[in-house]
């Protein structure tokens, strides 16, 4: 019989971690860390040609190739950049750390795409692992920015938003994220909260409650009725901008308590949502744009585009002024450069609650309960209580129902206990007339009073007149009185050709002044004139 020999090559093993760990290897020789599953080879010497004496590892398939890849040097080529201390010493990173220094959804399973795939245990699941992940909660360097590419990302549960939160899209119409779920699409949470087990606004302090969220680039779709997209439970200093917010309520429908874009909740008036800035947030086809009976403090609104509402901005309807979180109302918020467009009620409605400003907003169709301006029944803006005041809103209605040929009743643009400015000017044509005839007409109020800055200017005659028309109004009791204080120059005698007065007119014919009409008569032979003005209210 034969014998067959078998021989073996093997080469030098053992354990790296373990005793005195990996030796020097010979030159070419080979050595195999058996705990790590590691292959080296020694370099050689130096009088052999060896750069340096040492091992070099030999790639594997249980290598990660990025954890080794440690060369990655910003702008490489160039020269002129230095990012080390020493310019011949380069930082270098590995290409791992470069990666992950930006954080997709998509890591963590949200693709993405045309909207079938159900991504929400995905998006919380990133969510958690970087905001409540307890190796890294309350450290900032964990707190990284959570990006959504393009696409259609579709979920239906409440997703919760812890503090340092930062969610940014690709932009509106880019990133989408599309809520088919009940109650609210983005609920935020406290830092008492645990990855799975997310706080209630009852266990929030100021320390804790959330804060410091950024919100940016997404439309956000609310398929079902009664739906609430983000609900702010008492978060402070947090940032939501180019945002849209989208929902399926029509004119048509019933209003519904639940349906809003954006609901601010508070504890107590120290425990809020306070300080938070929206900007460039559209908000379409839901019942309610903004909406707060709480006490919520210093917030702001510009920008931002409410369409297809039953009221743009609530604030402090409800308020029964005496639970905590409901003492004062909403205070001191501002809303400036929005645009409030075909609103069943107010584009603005302060119930309760001081110091909030509206600046320089405009109002197309708003108040009007389905109808024009023709039919208008609330005030594009309504303030019930004091200390609140617009100042250089633009309104619709204004140009009209304030024309000298309107007919219409003025239900006033600004309703309410407030100090309204109107610094837009408006004109109208003058004539001879031997009878007094409509100028032009202003809304009434129970008791308020106007002050109308004016300049009469004939362009057919040397006369010019600038002057302070205040109006006194008793609404509920049909008196009205006129004083028209004015500086005069040109001819000589004529300076009170022009007069002016005021009633108070029943325009829908229901037994109620519902109209101030100022008329005038102009006894100047074959004049024509411009009458140009601006004015005030309080009420």
């Amino acid at each position: 019989m034969a014998v067959v020999q078998i021989s073996r090559i093997q080469v030098r093993r053992g354990q790296k971690n373990t005793g005195s760990g990996l030796p020097q290897l010979a030159s070419g020789e080979l050595a195999w860390a058996v705990d790590t599953q590691e292959l080296f080879i020694g370099n050689g010497s130096v009088a052999e040609g060896a750069p340096f004496v040492g091992n070099s590892k030999i790639l594997t398939t249980n290598d990660n190739i990025l954890e080794l890849f440690e060369q990655y040097q910003y702008k490489r080529t160039d020269t002129t950049v230095q990012t080390g201390d020493d310019s011949n010493y380069p930082i270098l990173r590995s290409v791992q750390d470069r990666l992950d220094e930006r954080v997709s959804a998509a890591e963590f399973g949200a693709i993405g795409g045309d909207g079938t795939a159900d991504d929400t245990l995905a998006i919380q699941r990133a969510i958690y692992q970087l905001y409540l992940n307890p190796a890294s909660v309350g450290l900032y360097q964990g707190r990284y920015v959570l990006e959504f590419g393009p696409g259609i990302f579709t979920f239906d549960e409440t997703i919760y938003v812890p503090s340092y939160t930062s969610i940014v899209g690709a932009g509106q119409g880019r990133t989408v994220f599309n809520y088919t779920g009940t109650g609210s699409a983005f609920e935020f949470i406290n830092d008492t909260s645990t990855i799975g087990s997310p706080s209630v606004i009852g266990s929030s302090t100021f320390n804790n409650q959330p804060k410091h969220v950024l919100f940016r680039g997404f439309t956000l779709l609310l398929t079902q009725a009664n739906t609430t997209g983000l609900k702010l439970n008492a978060v402070r200093n947090s940032v939501f901008e180019d945002i849209g917010i989208t929902g399926i309520w029509e004119l048509t429908d019933p209003v519904e308590a639940n349906s809003v874009g954006i609901y601010m909740n508070a504890l107590s008036a120290a425990v809020t949502c306070k300080d938070n800035v929206f900007s460039r947030v559209s908000i379409k086809s839901v019942s309610y744009g903004v909406y707060s009976k709480q006490d919520i403090i210093g917030n702001d609104c510009h920008s931002c585009g409410f369409d297809t509402l039953y009221t743009g901005v609530s604030y402090g309807v409800g308020t029964n002024l005496t639970s905590i979180g409901q003492q004062y109302g909403p205070r001191n918020n501002s809303i400036s450069d929005c645009t409030f467009e075909d609103i069943l009620r107010q584009g603005i409605k302060v119930a309760n609650g001081t110091g909030n400003i509206s600046t320089a907003n405009r109002f197309v169709n708003v108040g009007n309960d389905g109808s024009g301006n023709s039919q208008a029944v609330y005030g594009h803006i309504e303030f019930d209580s004091l200390s609140n005041v617009s100042v250089h809103d633009i309104f619709d209605r204004s140009s009209e129902l304030g024309s000298m040929t309107a007919t219409d009743a003025y239900v006033g643009e600004v309703l309410g206990k407030t100090m309204f400015f109107n610094f837009f000017t408006r004109q109208e044509t003058l004539v001879q007339t031997a009878t007094f005839i409509p100028l032009c007409r202003l809304p009434i109020g129970n008791a308020i009073g106007y002050e109308i800055n004016y300049v009469y200017q004939s362009t057919t005659h040397s006369q010019m007149r600038s002057g302070k028309i205040n109006l006194a109004v008793d609404g509920g009791n049909g008196t009205v009185q006129l004083s028209d204080d004015f500086d005069y120059t040109g001819t000589t005698g004529a300076e009170l050709n022009l007069q002016i007065e005021a009633v108070l007119e029943d325009a829908d014919s229901d037994s109620v002044n519902d109209t101030i009409q100022l008329n005038y008569k102009n006894s100047t032979i074959g004049d024509q004139a411009k009458f140009t003005y601006t004015y005030r209210s309080i009420c």
